[in-house]
């Protein structure tokens, strides 16, 4: 999903699970374990 170092104390800005990242992220297959 990339990097967030949550500059100045800010909350992390993004979240997801494994199963959306398998569903949507052409670089992570649905058989990767």
């Amino acid at each position: 999903m990339g990097h967030d170092y949550q500059p100045n104390g800010r909350p992390l800005a993004f979240e997801t699970t494994i199963g959306a990242s398998k569903q949507h992220n052409i670089q992570l297959q649905e058989k990767t374990t």
